[in-house]
């Protein structure tokens, strides 16, 4: 009955572990995805100033 009473605990502080580890990973994931949309709108507005540029040199 003691070893039974123990797992829940261990089983909490492992679940908790890996809990803190997957919401660090999410929000490294998410700040990984923000920076590849920010760099696609960068490369985006890039484009619209080169074919403005172009337009008006042309």
């Amino acid at each position: 009955m003691s070893n039974e009473l123990l797992q829940p605990e261990a089983t909490t502080k492992s679940n908790t572990k890996n809990n803190r580890r997957s919401s660090a990973e999410a929000k490294a994931l998410e700040l990984d995805a923000r920076r590849k949309l920010e760099e696609r709108l960068e490369d985006m507005r890039l484009e619209r100033e080169i074919v403005e540029f172009d337009f008006d040199y042309a």
